[in-house]
């Protein structure tokens, strides 16, 4: 197997009075074609450790590999384009642009990685079916339910054939209903190779999930792999 994230002794602390320890030092390595569920009430430090992950935000001590990469070495620009070309994000709200069509929506997160336009449109097309949402390509935001919008959401995280897709909370908000439509993609998406990190505090959602570590307080407090092919480990460093 293919290793994409290997963290080691990854930690974040901000030098405040008295110091805050955001995430305490974790070891963490995930596999290619993994849904790992990252579990944990509000303030636990979850959305820390998908910032790290996503390379929005800089770990304070420990080294980050991904897809092979030491990105703890990286510049900025250097990780805004691995970034941009190898990781896909799935957020709670949906961040559409309430005037553009759904296919509009998708193929601008190629717009600076694909110069055609007509590749772009013809990717968007593409991850869009993929969802199955090939009959709402031309839908504005505001004629679409929250379970279309997030799938929408979900076809741009994927347009770019990322390594990687972070979705942070992406039932939240959701009826149970569109909750489940929107699993359902994941899990066929899961299906398809592409690996998942989904950070939740519902348990429907890790239900899903191929395996699962737990946070509290800023610290991993078990790791529960699911599946004999998933690799996902986590623990905290001795």
């Amino acid at each position: 197997m293919t290793t994409i994230v290997e963290l080691r002794g990854i930690g974040k602390s901000y030098q405040t009075t008295p110091v805050v320890h955001a995430l305490q030092p974790v070891d963490l390595t995930i596999e290619a074609g993994d849904w790992l569920a990252v579990v944990g009430p509000s303030g636990s430090g979850k959305s820390t450790l998908l910032n790290l992950l996503g390379l929005l935000d800089r770990p304070t001590q420990g080294r980050y590999v991904f897809a092979g990469v030491d990105v703890s070495t990286l510049g900025e620009r250097e990780r805004t384009a691995l970034r941009g070309r190898r990781i896909g994000f799935v957020f709670q709200q949906f961040h559409l642009l309430p005037h553009r069509t759904a296919v509009e929506n998708v193929a601008l997160a190629l717009l600076y990685t694909t110069p055609s336009a007509g590749q772009r449109t013809t990717a968007a097309v593409q991850a869009l079916r993929r969802v199955g949402l090939g009959h709402r390509l031309h839908a504005l935001p505001s004629t679409m339910s929250g379970g279309e919008r997030q799938r929408v959401a979900i076809a741009r995280a994927l347009v770019g054939a990322p390594d990687l897709v972070l979705c942070d909370e992406p039932t939240g908000n959701l009826d149970s209903a569109n909750a489940h439509a929107v699993l359902d993609v994941l899990n066929d998406l899961n299906a398809d190779g592409v690996t998942l990190i989904v950070i939740t505090h519902d348990p429907d959602v890790a239900a899903r999930a191929r395996s699962r570590v737990h946070i509290r307080d800023g610290s991993v407090t078990s790791a529960d792999p699911r599946s004999a092919p998933s690799a996902t480990t986590a623990k905290a460093p001795a």
